[in-house]
Order: C-alpha cells, then structure tokens, then sequence
C-alpha cells in the first residue's frame, strides 16, 4: 500500500532520520513510538504528501484512499453530529434530504403520483449508495464512542474539543478507508470508549497506523511497531510488549558486538603501535591500518533509548 525506501528528513536544527525502509501493507495494524521531537508526525505527513523528503522516494498504491485524525480540535459546522459523521458521504445526505422534501410534500399531496415515483427513485438510490446502512453504521460507532442516541441531532457547536474530536473519528471509521492514520487517539477517550477502539480495530480489515503513548491501548490494538530511534527508524514485528523485549535483544546483541569490536580496534591498534617500524612487519600494520580505516563502527547502545 505503501513504501519508503531510503527517505531522509532534515530541518535547520537538525536531522529527524535517514535512510529509512519501511512498508505498510493490508492488515498491518502499526504503533508509531518514539521521543517526543523524535519525528512521528512528521512520517506521517510525509506518507501523506503534507511535507516532502529531502531524499528518498515514497511510492503509493494508485488511488488509496487515508483517512487522517489529527491532534487538532475540529471547529463548528452548524451541522448537528450525525450529520457531520455522515458529511463524507455527500451524495447520502443530499438524497436525504430530498426524501424528507419529498415526503412532506406527499403528506400535503398524498394523491400525486409525480412526488410519489421521485420518492421512490429517490429511496432506489438512498439504498444503493448504502444510505440506510451507512446511517445505522454512524450511530453504532458514535454510541461506541460515548454519545448517547439523544445526542445525534444535537450542533457540534455544543460539544467540547474532545468530543468532537470522537465525530471527527467517527467520520473517519464510517468511511473505511484503505488505511487510517491516528495521532494519539485516546487522548480524548475515557476507558469504555478507549476499551470499544480496540475492539473496533482489533477488527480492521484495511492498514492502520497510531501515534501512541498508552501502552496499554498499542498492547492491544496494533500488531507492528515503528520505532524512530537514534534518527533511524525500525520496523518490528508485534504489540508494544513483543515490542520492548525484542528491542531489549537487539540492544544487548548490539552491546556484545560492540565491546567485542572496540577490542578488536584496540588489538589492533596495539599492534600496529609495536610494529610500526618493523620492516619485516610492514605489510601485516599497513593491511590492518586499511582495514581499521574500511571497518563499518558499531555505535555504542548506551545511546539508544530504551524507554517512552
């Protein structure tokens, strides 16, 4: 669906990452984790088309469709909140209404069969685009996320930030794009709606990547982790947990390969030091110089984080 290959990203202050090699497919469900200013935002943007890459290509399949919740808080539209959930569907809401027009119209001229056969072209139409469905769909997901069935035809204007941030969820699960993108989800949610999101994507059949700081919540939702690391950026296999113990692994391979490299560097220097004027061992220090100049470092993991 889509692939970063070999993407850099730098601002004036500094480099976010570089080289990164990351792929998102059907089915992946992805916790993005790292510091704060660490650039998880910033990734998704740049999947997006929002920013651009210093280098690096990202490709996309043609015509996916994303679905993106932002951190920021949705203003008021004057539409009331099912209204809102419903707005990506354009089409749905305009034969809506034209039904109800029509409708009222029949109660004043219940014998015009003209109002009659463009009610019922009108209802042929409402039910191929899914129109009972979709509505049905929207309050079970709004209920899902705390609203009560009174609530539905309330204006957003009279709901907080944080509950508008749940419509503005809301329109985005009820239009099951190809992938969805969520920055920090739950931070608007309380517990029973946190724990229905789960669930709701446990079931995601498309791809989903989170930004997250509630462990607890990528324990139980997601099934890989991107880990933005010491300017690099890591694909794992797993939840957050499997996340961690794996990351542990490698840190610990890396600390062995290190300690084990910076003896051989020192061997090696040692060498090169006794022998350096030695003509019968000119050609062993010049052959260990070059090698010592080609060696690939190993970067010392007391500088990678291993807590967020």
């Amino acid at each position: 669906m889509i692939q970063l290959e070999s993407i850099c990203k730098s601002y004036p202050n500094g480099t976010l990452f570089t080289n990164v090699n990351i792929y998102i497919k059907k089915g992946m469900r992805i916790g993005l984790v790292g510091q704060n200013g660490s650039g998880k935002t910033t990734l998704l943007r740049l999947m997006l088309g929002e920013e651009r890459q210093d280098s690096g290509n990202i490709q996309k399949e043609k015509n996916i469709a994303i679905g993106y919740l932002e951190q920021e808080i949705i203003s008021g539209t004057g539409r009331s909140i099912i209204e809102e959930v419903l707005a990506s569907y354009p089409g749905a809401i305009e034969t809506e209404k034209k039904m109800v027009s029509l409708s009222n119209e029949i109660e004043k001229d219940p014998d015009n069969t003209t109002l009659i056969d463009r009610l019922g072209e009108a209802q042929n139409k409402y039910e191929a685009m899914g129109g009972w469905t979709l509505e049905k769909n929207a309050k079970k997901i709004l209920g899902g996320l705390g609203f009560k069935d009174e609530q539905f035809s309330e204006p957003m204007e009279s709901f907080s930030g944080g509950w508008r941030m749940r419509v503005a969820l809301a329109s985005i699960l009820l239009q099951e794009p190809d992938i969805i993108f969520l920055d920090e989800p739950t931070n608007h949610l309380d517990l029973e709606a946190t724990i229905w999101l789960e669930d709701f994507l446990t079931e995601w059949k498309g791809a989903m990547l989170v930004i997250s700081h509630d462990r607890a919540f990528l324990d139980r939702s997601v099934n890989h982790i991107i880990d933005i690391d010491l300017k690099r950026v890591a694909l794992y296999h797993g939840n957050y947990t499997e996340f961690k113990n794996e990351k542990k692994t490698r840190i610990e391979q890396q600390r062995s390969a290190y300690k084990n490299q910076q003896k051989h560097i020192k061997d090696t220097q040692r060498f090169i030091e006794r022998f350096r004027y030695k003509n019968t061992k000119a050609t062993q220090v010049q052959s260990r110089v070059k090698n010592l100049n080609k060696m690939e470092l190993i970067e010392d993991p007391k500088l990678m984080i291993e807590k967020y």
